[in-house]
């Protein structure tokens, strides 16, 4: 049974690899975890400095709002992607078949394109969701009275500003230039976003 298992997963783990080189989901996968990562970090940062500048005190409330608002952005991004990715892969499926004049119903090439459609639209959708949730999970403390929602609110601050270095150091890492440069460029994104939103909030 546990050989059976192991082959089976050998079995996908091939097909799965195979998927992504034909399909070249990879890169595009890259770009999308990256874009929809940095939206959703913009997000929360917007939502966090939006609560402490209206005053909310109610943490379940700005829990509700942050979770909300990640939740729309995965939705968003996961129909957005599945979507477009269809419609472009079934578009170079049939450029291919006009191509070379035979069908490709059931073929690798239409399986690799399916694949790499769900793949992407995954992606798109959870990475939103997953940053915005690590970011927000500082204010779980005060919800359970072990942090005020002052401190918890900054952390959550902090926290959402070092996921956009850490993705400035991936990105910087992918292209092979200066890691702490994209790291910075991106912190920098997420403090005006920060500091604009105290301006916009005294008007």
């Amino acid at each position: 049974m546990e050989h059976s298992s192991t082959s089976l997963f050998k079995k996908i783990s091939e097909k799965i690899q195979i998927y992504t080189e034909i399909s070249r989901i990879g890169e595009i996968s890259r770009r999308y975890f990256v874009m929809n990562a940095f939206d959703g970090l913009l997000t929360i940062i917007g939502v966090i400095m939006g609560s402490f500048i209206s005053g909310v005190d109610d943490v379940k409330i700005i829990i509700g709002t942050g979770v909300a608002a990640s939740w729309a952005m995965g939705i968003s991004g996961f129909i957005g992607a599945l979507i477009t990715e269809q419609a472009e892969r079934e578009r170079k499926v049939k450029d291919i078949e006009k191509a070379i004049l035979t069908e490709l119903d059931g073929s690798i090439l239409e399986k690799a394109e399916k694949f790499a459609v769900i793949v992407a639209a995954l992606i798109d959708g959870l990475s939103p969701l997953l940053v915005s949730v690590i970011s927000i999970s500082p204010l779980f403390l005060s919800l359970y009275s072990l942090l005020s929602l002052y401190y918890s609110l900054a952390l959550s601050l902090f926290l959402a500003i070092f996921l956009l270095f850490i993705i400035g150091l991936y990105l910087g890492k992918t292209a092979g230039g200066n890691l702490i440069y994209y790291g910075l460029i991106m912190t920098t994104s997420g403090i005006l976003v920060a500091i604009t939103s105290l301006f916009i909030g005294k008007i």
